[in-house]
This record gives C-alpha cells, structure tokens and sequence, in this order.
C-alpha cells in the first residue's frame, strides 16, 4: 500500500508547470501545517520568504526540531516526508511565510496557520487541526456548544490578512479542525476575497451546526469546497455537512485512519473507497444521536464538569497522560471520588447515555445486516 510519502517520491520531479495543483498537493500542504516552524518563519509577510531548503539548513544547522507531534509515530512520519519534499523538484523551492501559532487558555483556543508558497502554483493557506493539548480538544468539544469557536474567529482574520498580502487566487484548507476553520474562513470573509479562492479543502474536518448552512455567504463557496475522508472516519462524520464527501482508503484500521499519511493513493490521485464503513456509521449515528439528546445547558455542564476533572490532575497534554497511563488514571478516579456529588451524576449519568446510544446503534446496525442477508 502507498501513501502520500511514496507519491512524492514517484512524481515529485515533476513541476507545477507540467502537472498543475491537485489534491494530493492539498494533503502536502495540510501536512506542513503540523510542523513546528516557531522562530523559524515569521508571522508576517516581508520578502524574502523562507524556503523549505533554507528552513532545512536552519534547523540542521541549529539542531532545532520542528517536527511537531503527540507520537514518535507521527514523528518519524514528518522525517521521511520532509526529506522526500527536500529532494522533490516540485516541492523543494517552497516557500513558507505568515505562520501564526496561538495558544490560550482562557480562551480555550488553539491556533496555527501557514501560508504556503509553491513555485508554479496559488498559494495555499493551511490551518492546522487540534493538536495534544487538552485545551485543543476542549475547544473541538465547544463546537457542540457554540456556533463560533475562538479559533474559527482566528482562522477568518487570518484569511483577511493574508488575503492583503497575496497577490491573486489562492487556496485554503486544512486537516481535522483546521478542515472545518477552512470552510468556516472562506465564508465569512467578504465577497472580493471568496472571489480569489480557487477551492477550500477539508480533510477529515468536522462539519458544523445546521443553521450555517443558510448563510448566503456559505452558498457562494459551497461549490468551491473539496472534502475528503477515510473509510472509517469518525471527525469527519461529526456535525452537520452540506457538500460533496469523496472518500478515501487506508492502511489502517479505527480511529488512526485519521492520520493522513495513512491515507492510500496512487501515482495521480487518491485510492478511492465506494463508501466509508457500516461501523464508522453506526458510530457516528450513537455519538450524534448522544450530542443531540442533550440540550446546549446539559453538554456544557458535562464538558465543563469532564474537563475540570482532568484539570485539576494538571495532565496539559495527551502524551502527558499516555507516558504513565496506569498512574494518570488512578489519579483520574481519584479526582472523581473527591468530586461534588453533582459532578459525579453529571458524568456517570451522561456516559451511561452514551453507553446505552452506542449499544442501540449497534443493534440497529446488525439487524439491518441481518435484514439485508435475508432479502
């Protein structure tokens, strides 16, 4: 099985001039978004721009790291496509500018944005998705309480800044959240900048609340988006979508299919699926059938009362709590013991609904199985 790593390794001596952007370009471009560019590339757009290869000898010569991630999996991932990208005639003499990485607690909000230079093509402005930090899935959780999440409202100003400072069309997208900020920024900035957009892409973003789909704004760029998903998504089927979903193979199975180097292709495009799998539908219907059980005072009182437990065991990261999970856990119970007796119904009551959602769906799933064996 191949992934974005071998593609550039097959048709990376081909320019921009002789194959012009495609969505495989799309998926380099969301990639560069995880990388840890802090200290290296400024967050304005003064020339000369940073290019890949120089960043290369910064860094190799500093013995700085800028692969940014939550696993050495990932990690090791970010080694080999940045050196293929290094020895890749179409990609080496990218240049990078105007990268943003935001960080607050208060506001529950996790940002980071790049503006990607490539010679022969639009530029592209990639968000990059929820990182390891509690407080970047705290806000992905908000999206289930707020129309507008802080990062959203970042992803808009950035668009409109960059926007001054780029020269003709240009594309926007992103991974995971930085997917959803895509869309969200192509439609809420003003109508001379959508013009300039080429598409807005999405890769396994989460969708959004209903209502944004009537806004005038979202209908002149619906056409313009491009969204794509594995087989067994589970970010990418939360919330309400009203485009087009083209989805994808992988090598994997579950939850890690949300990694985009697992993601299958071929020399020219994506390895294509018929359908994302019944099991990645059957959960999507519990976790929706769950969120939309509750009303907005009943989700924020879990999600509050969910992320104040884990917060007071001063666990800032996801790998904070994976390098001792065994200890982190008992510390988890024992938060839980000494919680409110309030605290405590709001939890157990709201994760024994999710239980009983996921075993409803589930059962619903098998007898539709069962029904279609039999006709």
């Amino acid at each position: 099985m191949s992934n974005i790593i071998d593609q550039i390794f097959w048709r990376g001596d081909i320019t921009f001039k002789l194959r012009p952007f495609n969505s495989l370009d799309n998926i380099v471009f969301s990639l560069l978004a995880y990388f840890s560019f802090d200290g290296f590339v400024p967050d304005n757009f003064k020339k000369p721009y940073i290019s890949l290869e120089k960043l290369y000898k910064m860094v190799k010569d500093e013995q700085n790291d800028i692969f940014f991630s939550s696993s050495s999996c990932f990690k090791e991932f970010q080694r080999e496509f940045f050196k293929k990208l290094m020895s890749s005639s179409r990609y080496k003499d990218i240049c990078i500018a105007g990268f943003v990485n935001k960080f607050d607690k208060e506001r529950e909000m996790q940002f980071s944005a790049v503006t990607i230079f490539p010679k022969g093509a639009h530029p592209y402005i990639a968000f990059r998705g929820t990182d390891s930090t509690l407080v970047g899935w705290k806000e992905d959780f908000n999206m289930a309480l707020n129309d507008i999440i802080p990062a959203q409202t970042e992803a808009k100003l950035y668009v409109s800044n960059a926007s001054k400072k780029i020269w003709g069309k240009f594309y926007v997208g992103g991974h995971s959240k930085g997917g959803n900020l895509a869309i969200y920024a192509a439609t809420c900035v003003p109508v001379k900048i959508q013009r300039r957009i080429v598409k807005i892409f999405s890769n396994d973003g989460p969708g959004f609340q209903q209502n944004f789909f009537k806004d005038i704004n979202y209908k002149r760029i619906k056409n313009k988006i491009e969204a794509f998903i594995p087989q067994s998504s589970i970010i990418g089927l939360l919330f309400e979508r009203d485009y087009n979903i083209n989805v994808i193979e992988s090598s994997v199975q579950g939850f890690m299919q949300h990694n985009m180097y697992t993601w299958q292709v071929c020399p020219d495009d994506f390895v294509y699926a018929h359908d994302v799998t019944d099991k990645a539908l059957a959960l999507n219907k519990a976790v929706m059938s769950w969120i939309n059980s509750m009303d907005i005072s009943q989700r924020e009182k879990f999600i509050e009362t969910l992320y104040e437990a884990v917060n007071t065991t001063d666990i800032n990261t996801i790998p904070d709590f994976a390098e001792d999970w065994f200890h982190n856990t008992g510390r988890l119970i024992r938060t839980f013991i000494k919680m409110k007796p309030e605290s405590k119904k709001i939890l157990v009551h709201t994760i024994s609904d999710f239980i009983s959602s996921m075993k409803k769906h589930k059962c619903e799933s098998s007898d539709q199985k069962c029904g279609e064996r039999h006709d």
